[in-house]
């Protein structure tokens, strides 16, 4: 089955019996368009066709109707008349009418009907027939009366509409041939004068050309003397890109005369050397679609000129004279200027490829003496600030120091070491980091506490000052060596020398004292010997006696 087929019929069921009566009108309550079946309010009346709606309308709910409309007309909102009823078909009729919000200046109604049933009056006419009511009767009597008297309101009132419509169309036809022959009569009489106003203004009009003609001879010299004292090239091109004219630097620059240059293609200039595929298609653009084009970089070699850096502008104008239309290109010669750009490019590239090479060797360089650093024999520590935050450690630190590497590096010195600030060291430091003057101390003692047990250590160090390229102080290195041993052994060879020197000073005391006895004996020896001399004299001398 066909799908609009489908359609047509669905939405042929859904007008028919689901979509509420209703029509479209216009500020003249012309009907525009139907929407459902409105047969049971709106009909066709005898006579000249007319989409009227109060003229189509039935007559039960024609003066509502008009009422409605000419509310929602004037209020510009939605009005709605409900329980208009049409006693002969037992039905109550509701009409609304809603203005539609449309761009248009015209005002636009959608009038809608919708209809119920009245209650079922069958016990009520059956009580009626049995016993019919005096009242009721008259009621209905009047009712009857009203209807027709209302069905004869309204055909007065059609015939009014009709015969007001008429005269209405007389008048207006009237006040136009009325109109009409006093526009002839102005005109005629106005005529003279026109004409002669019109003489005099064509006088002044040519008087006015003339002075107009001049100052635009004068705008296009001075335009031409512009062009033409300008100092970058300049050419004017007409819609079939040939030469219209050109100034004399372009000219000069591009070695060309007027007459081998004017009316000439611009591909066939120089012997075709500006036949630049890019440049014809931007130049072609600006022909066919009104565009231009600024900073176009192009480059050519000329013969007897060489090779030309050129930066394009072009633009189309529009000639007023001849309404013609043109295109303006300018040329600068940047040659020289790119030139330069490029030799400094190249330049700039070369330094950076030697800063490149020189970081590259710096790091390789920093590498080898961070190696030499590390494995260096003595201890070796770079510190940052007057704060002293250690930078760089070497391995000799770190055992010396016996703390792990990460919980030294990044900190304060005296946390890390606390026990170097006695004897006066963070006095030191902060003097040479301050002064700039390096400090250097031999068999410096610290405390040493890691045992639990005090001991001394001592230490052979040196503090340098670090400086940056302003020469300003920004941290310290100190290089020590650990020379406890050392220190412990001299000391002992000390002690040693002087209990050796006491006992000798002890020993040689005593023999002193020996030596005295020695002597002491040695002349009472010496005395007996000379007695014993004596004695022996006599002795012999008695012998010979």
């Amino acid at each position: 089955m066909n799908p609009s087929e489908i359609d047509v019929v669905v939405n042929s069921v859904l007008r028919d019996k689901y979509v509420p009566s209703s029509v479209v009108i216009n500020r003249q309550m012309e009907i525009i368009q139907f929407r459902g079946d409105t047969s049971f309010y709106l009909r066709h009346a005898d006579g000249k066709a007319s989409l009227n709606i109060l003229k189509m309308a039935r007559l039960e709910i024609a003066i509502d109707l008009r009422k409605v409309i000419v509310a929602a007309l004037e209020e510009k909102k939605k009005v709605q008349k409900v329980g208009i009823e049409i006693a002969k078909h037992n039905i109550s009729v509701t009409i609304e009418a809603i203005p539609l919000p449309l761009k248009t200046d015209e005002s636009v109604l959608l009038v809608l009907f919708t209809q119920k049933e009245i209650g079922s009056l069958e016990g009520v006419a059956i009580k009626t027939r049995s016993s019919p009511d005096p009242g009721e009767q008259l009621v209905n009597g009047v009712e009857t009366e009203l209807a027709r008297y209302r069905e004869e309101l309204l055909s007065t009132r059609y015939t009014y509409d009709a015969t007001m419509e008429e005269l209405q169309a007389a008048n207006e036809e009237l006040m136009s041939s009325n109109e009409e022959l006093r526009s002839i009569n102005e005109q005629l009489e106005a005529s003279k004068i026109v004409l002669e106003k019109a003489n005099r203004e064509l006088v002044t009009t040519n008087r006015e050309l003339h002075a107009m003609n001049r100052l635009l001879n004068e705008s296009y010299k001075f335009s031409e003397e512009i062009i033409s004292t300008i100092h970058d090239p300049m050419i004017i091109l007409d819609k079939d890109l040939r030469v219209k004219t050109a100034n004399r630097s372009f000219y000069r620059r591009f070695n060309l005369s007027e007459r081998d240059t004017e009316g000439v293609l611009l591909y066939d200039l120089a012997k075709g050397h500006w036949n630049i595929p890019k440049l014809r298609e931007l130049l072609n653009e600006i022909v066919t679609e009104n565009t231009s084009f600024t900073g176009y970089e192009m480059e050519q070699t000329f013969p007897g000129i060489g090779h030309i850096i050129m930066r394009i502008n072009a633009k189309r104008i529009i000639q007023q004279a001849h309404r013609e239309q043109l295109i303006l290109v300018a040329i600068a010669d940047i040659t020289e200027v790119m030139l330069r750009q490029r030799g400094e490019k190249q330049r700039l590239e070369l330094e950076v490829d030697s800063q490149t090479k020189l970081a590259s060797a710096s790091k390789m360089a920093d590498q080898y003496i961070r190696g030499i650093f590390m494995q260096a024999p003595v201890s070796i520590v770079i510190l940052k600030g007057p704060s002293f935050i250690i930078d760089l450690v070497n391995r000799e630190a770190i055992e010396t120091w016996g703390v792990a590497r990460e919980k030294a590096v990044g900190r304060p010195f005296f946390e890390v070491s606390p026990e170097f600030r006695e004897d006066g060291l963070d006095r030191i430091m902060q003097q040479v980091y301050h002064t700039g003057e390096p400090f250097n101390a031999k068999d410096f003692r610290v405390p040493d506490t890691r045992n639990n047990i005090r001991t001394d250590r001592f230490f052979s160090f040196s503090l340098n000052p670090i400086r940056d390229l302003d020469g300003i102080v920004t941290g310290l290195t100190a290089i020590g060596i650990d020379v406890t041993q050392e220190v412990t052994a001299r000391r002992r060879i000390e002690r040693q020398s002087q209990e050796l020197e006491l006992a000798v000073q002890q020993r040689t005391k005593e023999l002193n004292g020996a030596n005295e006895e020695l002597a002491a004996m040695n002349s009472v020896l010496q005395k007996v010997n000379k007695e014993l001399e004596s004695f022996a004299y006599v002795s012999s001398h008695d012998l010979q006696e």
